[in-house]
């Protein structure tokens, strides 16, 4: 089948776009595009219900909107409201299904957003649902004040733990609920200094049949400073014991200038009737190479570089693994190239490219979301 895919970025539109392997070279169109509000630079996926999207608005005056997706593929605004802050960065929907979270990298803070019942319709943040972070770093340019890039849940201690990754003062914060709409620090998970921590995943190898030990979930931070990739243990909040950094590995090419280059985005691929290994796919973005920015394949334990995959884009922010087994990664340039999908091969070590589409009616493509 043919599968649909919605692109976010730098614009006031969303695309649909349209690929399809199964004719032969590979197709990938635009289908529609649909107003998104201004910046819509990252979207979110609602976790039960692949009819719903949510999509920050990295302005000024920030906000989050969610969308409705059409049977044609077009995507509908249904709600927009504001994250009191500046420049939303990223936006992710909570697996209890009644929270929105957005982080606004500017100003330093974040919002936790009401989910009404009908999964799509947000409303204000309640005045408890702001949530500021402090501190800096030694990187006078980039870490003069907080910074929050991402937010995920920690599903290996506790799911209802909200952990942040904040660039400008090398720390991932740990968050708790105590009401509804509501989370606190809790506590934070120190970076290297200097390194601008960004996006991070959790990974838990797995263990052989005969040993019945509780098996150690890892966290692994993309950090776009320092241009690596750390390796922490995550202990529980309760359990006092301080995280374990186990390994930092350079992501960037050999030879590629650490000065121009940042990492962006890190993923994380499953294990299912495909695959048996998981990798890490890293992006290194702002490449000045000709040959464009690389895909870093990783093994996440040992963390090692095992690949770099040239890609011909510009300032891959935002990727995303998918298809009915996760063979696919689309991956964007935000300044140039446009966007392309790669199949994972030999088992996931290595990226194929299947299709590329090069269109000015894509601008600034950054973030996506697999519909199918």
């Amino acid at each position: 089948m043919a599968y649909r895919i919605l692109v976010g970025g730098y614009s006031t539109l969303l695309t649909t776009l349209l690929f399809n392997p199964y004719v032969s070279p590979p197709t990938l169109e635009i289908l529609n595009q649909s107003p998104s509000g201004i910046n819509a630079s990252w979207l979110a996926p609602h976790p039960t219900n692949c009819s719903i999207v949510f999509g920050s608005q990295e302005i000024d005056a920030g906000g989050v909107a969610s969308f409705l997706i059409q049977p044609d593929g077009s995507a509908r605004i249904v709600s927009n409201v504001s994250t009191y802050g500046s420049a939303p960065a990223y936006v992710g929907v909570l697996s209890n299904l009644r929270d929105v979270v957005a982080m606004n990298y500017n100003s330093g803070n974040g919002a936790v957003i009401p989910l009404e019942l009908d999964g799509v319709t947000l409303t204000s943040p309640p005045p408890q649902g702001l949530v500021a972070f402090n501190g800096s770093g030694p990187n006078l340019a980039r870490q003069t004040s907080a910074h929050p890039h991402m937010v995920f849940q920690n599903g290996a201690t506790n799911s209802q733990e909200l952990l942040v990754p904040d660039l400008g003062s090398d720390k991932v914060w740990r968050l708790t609920s105590t009401a509804p709409n509501t989370y606190n620090i809790a506590g934070y998970i120190q970076q290297p200094l200097g390194s601008g921590p960004r996006h991070g995943v959790l990974y838990t190898p797995p263990l052989p049949d005969d040993d019945f030990e509780s098996p150690t979930t890892y966290l692994y931070m993309v950090h776009e400073l320092a241009n690596t990739v750390t390796q922490q243990t995550i202990p529980s909040l309760s359990s006092g014991i301080q995280p374990e950094l186990v390994a930092m590995v350079p992501t960037i090419p050999e030879g590629g200038d650490n000065t121009t280059i940042a990492t962006a985005e890190i993923l994380l691929s499953p294990i299912n009737a495909l695959y048996d290994e998981q990798y890490l796919y890293v992006s290194n973005r702002w490449d000045p190479d000709p040959a464009g920015d690389t895909v870093a394949i990783m093994t996440p334990d040992p963390l090692t570089v095992i690949a770099q995959v040239r890609t011909g884009l510009y300032g891959i922010r935002g990727m995303m693994l998918g298809g009915d087994q996760d063979q696919y990664v689309i991956v964007g340039g935000q300044g140039s190239g446009g966007v392309a999908v790669y199949e994972r091969v030999n088992g996931g070590a290595n990226l194929t490219l299947m299709a590329r589409l090069n269109s000015s009616l894509v601008e600034a493509p950054t973030t996506f979301v697999w519909l199918d």
